[in-house]
């Protein structure tokens, strides 16, 4: 992977208890493009080379942005499980705020021939609709070039989809977030109650930790031979943003424990893994995070692995997640409970516990079923049962 590229480790946290993104894919942004985009910044425009919308295929250019519109910017992409199960959402939501000035704009970076193949795909649980179909209520639009990514995504810090905009009447941004606060939040928006500014001095914690993970990002490829200076230089953005109620924290946490098992500090990493826990416990969006990092790290017999993720299952039963995940969860039609065993179901695996993976990924497949993550639960139960078999038979 290159420097300029963001490829996080953690390819994708849609199967975790912490809600519903997945980490955006080598894009082409750098640490050092300035924080440009905050809430209430003037919005760019907006230029992508195909838009599909009622039948047919055109450009999309917004130099100007309508004074009598609202608009909603949602960033997908076709692999994101997350963005996909919200397309009925979107859909519904352009329907119920058609009448009141709100246009939806959904833009992926991939190639047009990408979408095309995609949206011919039937939306589940619906007969013979597709997903061309939902373009006709929405624009769904693609940017090859990646040029409104820069705009929005790198400008603001993020990293992960989806990710909405939403612009006011006033061409401003005024919110900046996923699917489970975006009716509410237009809503607020339209009736005069909306409070940015307070908003903004919200938003702006997380931002500042989403670009310290960008840059850290970036910095560990650049000096993966000196995994000494990337932990003190990790260490200096941990000191930097101090101590935050922000669950992103985490994934700086992450990169140091990461880097930690990579140079064969095994118990300074292990050391860090409980406390990560301890500091994190009863947020499980923070939890959810961290437990997520276990699995990506290699199965060594120097770490603890069973007594790790002993604590971890525990710390994912008994945290809570927040009204603003458990809305989005509903909205999705996702169940938690089972994206807890999912999760746990993974942890196992990583300490060596196949049977019980086994286990919680046929727990969860049972819990998925009628909700949007159906085939993915039974997907994951399908990989454990391989991996069961594989270790029985000596492979």
């Amino acid at each position: 992977m290159k420097a300029s590229q963001i490829k996080f480790i953690l390819v994708s946290i849609f199967y975790l208890p912490i809600g519903t993104q997945c980490w955006a894919q080598d894009q082409k942004t750098t640490s050092n493009e300035p924080k440009t985009l905050k809430v209430g910044s003037t919005a760019p425009h907006i230029d992508a080379e195909f838009c599909f919308r009622k039948n047919e295929v055109n450009s999309l250019k917004i130099e100007q942005y309508n004074r009598d519109t609202i608009y909603v910017v949602e960033f997908w992409a076709t692999w994101c499980p997350p963005c996909i199960a919200a397309m009925p959402l979107m859909e519904d939501i352009q329907n119920e705020f058609a009448d009141r000035g709100v246009q939806l704009i959904s833009l992926s970076n991939e190639s047009r021939e990408k979408l095309d193949e995609f949206l011919a795909k039937e939306v589940p649980g619906i007969s013979g609709k597709t997903y061309l179909d939902i373009a006709e209520v929405y624009a769904i639009a693609c940017d090859p070039d990646q040029s409104v990514y820069k705009e929005y995504m790198a400008a603001s810090g993020n990293f992960s989809i989806p990710k909405i905009f939403i612009i006011g009447k006033d061409g401003r941004v005024e919110w900046i977030g996923e699917h489970g606060g975006l009716r509410s939040t237009l809503e607020e928006i339209l009736t005069g109650r909306w409070d940015r500014a307070g908003f903004a001095r919200k938003y702006e914690v997380k931002q500042d930790v989403s670009l310290a993970i960008r840059r850290m990002s970036e910095f560990r490829q650049k000096h993966a031979e000196d995994p000494d200076v990337v932990i003190a230089e990790i260490d200096k953005e941990l000191a930097k943003i101090g101590p935050v109620d922000e669950p992103l924290i985490q994934i700086l946490r992450g990169f140091r424990i990461q880097t930690l098992v990579n140079c064969g500090r095994f118990d300074e990493a292990d050391r860090s893994i409980r406390e990560g826990f301890t500091n994190a416990s009863g947020n499980l969006e923070a939890v959810g995070i961290l437990a997520s990092i276990l699995p990506q790290l290699p199965e060594i017999e120097k770490i603890d692995r069973k007594s790790i993720v002993e604590l971890a299952v525990s710390e994912l039963e008994n945290a809570s997640p927040t009204e603003t995940l458990s809305h989005a969860m509903q909205e999705l039609n996702i169940s938690m409970e089972s994206q807890l065993k999912l999760q746990e179901a993974r942890l196992y695996v990583w300490a060596g516990l196949v049977r019980r993976a086994e286990e919680a990924a046929e727990l969860a497949r049972r819990l998925a079923v009628g909700t949007s993550t159906e085939s993915i639960a039974e997907a994951y139960f399908q990989e454990v049962q391989k991996i069961r078999d594989n270790r029985e038979a000596g492979r």
